[in-house]
């Protein structure tokens, strides 16, 4: 993504607080161990929410 920007949340057992930093989100890709527990629901909703909130943005929830 050449000079765009760039809004991602992720999610697990939480849901994590959108990141719009490239190196913070390379850096939470790095770290991240998967465990299970995945709570679709609550990230659905904040996907909802940031959409609402902020239309403009492109929303991906991982």
């Amino acid at each position: 993504m050449k000079g765009g920007n760039l809004a991602v949340r992720f999610f697990d057992q939480q849901v994590y607080p959108m990141l719009t930093n490239k190196n913070d989100v390379i850096k939470m890709l790095l770290s991240l161990i998967p465990l299970g527990g995945t709570d679709i629901t609550n990230a659905v909703r904040a996907a909802v929410q940031d959409a609402l909130e902020k239309p403009s943005l492109r929303i991906i929830n991982w």
